[in-house]
């Protein structure tokens, strides 16, 4: 249990002093519907690492705004949740099977 507590310490440090924070900064805030499904990929990776972090209590200072922040981690997250709303209702309305549609998929 040591070990496990000492890895989340590292892995905590490690994201907090690395770009992760600055490209959460860049591709989750003030996103329109256009860019959230231009980077879509991007973005899917970012909010399950989010997610992640959120399901480990030991982790959650990196939620909180940090002293180099303008948002916190947690506003971002929260400030999405509108937009995502948004894309699947337009989806709904078009009659989209996913919940994202791929670029390949709008080729064809």
């Amino acid at each position: 249990e040591n070990e496990v507590a000492a890895l989340i310490e590292i892995a905590t440090l490690a994201l907090e002093s690395s770009c992760f924070l600055n490209i959460c900064h860049t591709y989750l805030f003030g996103n329109s519907i256009k860019s959230l499904l231009e980077n879509q990929d991007m973005n899917s990776c970012l909010v399950k690492i989010c997610n992640l972090i959120t399901r480990c209590s030991k982790m959650h200072k990196i939620l909180h705004k940090l002293p180099h922040q303008y948002a916190s981690l947690y506003d971002l997250i929260i400030g999405l949740e509108p937009l995502a709303q948004e894309v699947l209702e337009l989806q709904e309305q078009e009659g989209y099977d996913s919940p994202v549609e791929t670029s390949s998929e709008q080729q064809q």
